[in-house]
């Protein structure tokens, strides 16, 4: 996901292929900080994955999963 990804994208992209592979990626760099916050508030303010799960804890486990080569 990336930009503000709710209401819509993260929801058809789970719909279509489920959220084990949903990563979130950012230009925070190059994007002005109220457009990034913005971003974040949309993040965190949507409906969590579980009840126990964040949206950050979610992409956050598949990132370490596919770029962490001590778990393969």
């Amino acid at each position: 996901m990336a930009g503000t990804p709710f209401p819509r994208q993260v929801p058809a992209f789970d719909a279509a292929f489920g959220t084990e592979r949903l990563l979130y990626g950012s230009d925070y760099w190059w994007t002005p900080i109220d457009a990034v916050l913005s971003q974040v508030t949309s993040i965190d303010s949507a409906v969590q994955p579980s009840a126990t799960l964040t949206w950050r804890d979610l992409t956050t486990r598949n990132a370490r999963s596919l770029f962490d080569t001590d778990a393969r």
